[in-house]
């Protein structure tokens, strides 16, 4: 399944979107508009989101502006832990652009709302749109990745989602912060030295700029537990997250997109995907993967380097050894029955 690319209405691309033609959606599409909206995200985002294109939803947000005021939208309850809507910037999430992009040059694309502009630079796009496996060839000889694949890890990208409250969500022990895997692996070493292990882990959390604002990185080397599936529906309600992990030592490496709280693909071989739109990622994979139908006999760096390469075109953020070996990680322990499992 390929994404259709958007309606061409018009050579001259609104202003704001006041000045959009007014076409209206279906009722169904429509309610979906506003809430979206209020959640603090702009037009683009909300139209990418919806897979159309801003002169489609802008009637519905001015009708949304002029029926609301400020304080009533401010108000809207929303989901524990994403930032204001002022604060969100004005990028869509990537994937959603037609399929394949390749901008050229350095083109911005201004759209005011409110008397807010916004600019999205299609240069930053070009560069996310490609990346491919061969970028994680560090993989190799990582000790991060090889202490993972001997262990077990988890890596998952949240967006919009600060790190204390995504500890929170996890029902995590705050204890500190350390400074890079490094440290990490230590603090849990020293947390697990004089008891017997338990399923409960160690996790670290830190912010790191990607598409749509900031993410935060939770890096676990956890035995293979991994993110559990209700964390991932309440971190991605209204947003995005992303997970890869390895159970270590068996072959058993997992890779999870969840959208507004559902998981869309999620596969432990990418020739068996399951979720709500299991095909949607195809077309990224075809471009970044060395081995999208799962045919070839891959060593296990090869398909790692795929899922980060993935996880990037989804997410924005560039993993890298000097990334994780030098940020600030904030700590919880999390428990191995936390009450919702």
């Amino acid at each position: 399944m390929r994404w259709p690319n958007p309606p061409h209405h018009s050579r001259r691309r609104p202003d704001t979107v006041r000045d959009a033609p007014h076409r209206t959606l279906p009722p169904d599409r429509a309610d979906a508009v506003v809430p979206r909206y209020r959640l603090g995200m702009t037009p683009t985002t909300t139209a990418g989101l919806m897979g159309l294109d801003v002169p489609a939803v802008a009637p519905h947000l001015v009708m949304a502006e002029r029926a609301l005021p400020p304080a009533a939208i401010r108000d809207v309850e929303r989901t524990p832990g994403l930032r204001a809507p002022q604060a969100i910037p004005a990028r869509p999430f990537p994937m959603y652009a037609p399929v394949p992009f390749r901008p050229t040059g350095r083109v911005r694309t201004r759209v005011a709302v409110c008397g807010v502009t916004a600019s999205v630079a299609d240069e930053r796009l070009c560069r996310m749109h490609s990346v491919t496996a061969a970028d994680y060839g560090w993989i190799r000889s990582s000790p991060f990745l090889g202490l993972g694949m001997e262990v077990g890890y988890c890596l998952t990208l949240v967006c919009g989602v600060a790190p204390a409250e995504v500890l929170r969500v996890m029902e995590a022990e705050p204890l500190g912060v350390c400074t890079g895997f490094h440290g990490l692996i230590k603090r849990q070493s020293e947390l697990f030295a004089a008891r017997t292990w338990d399923g409960s882990f160690l996790a670290g959390a830190f912010t790191v700029p990607g598409e749509s604002g900031d993410w935060t990185l939770v890096l676990h080397f956890d035995g293979g537990v991994g993110m559990r599936a209700w964390f991932l529906e309440i971190l991605s309600a209204g947003s995005r997250a992303v997970m890869h992990s390895s159970n270590g030592g068996k072959p058993i490496h997992l890779f999870d997109w969840y959208e507004d709280g559902e998981p869309r693909t999620t596969f432990e071989r990418p020739g068996a995907r399951t979720g709500s739109t299991p095909d949607d990622l195809l077309p990224i994979m075809e471009e970044v993967w060395c081995d999208p139908d799962g045919r070839a006999d891959l060593d296990v760096f090869d398909d790692k380097a795929n899922v980060f390469a993935l996880a990037e075109r989804l997410t924005g953020v560039r993993v890298t050894e000097e990334l994780l070996s030098e940020s600030a990680y904030l700590l919880g322990h999390v428990r191995e029955d936390p009450t919702r499992e």
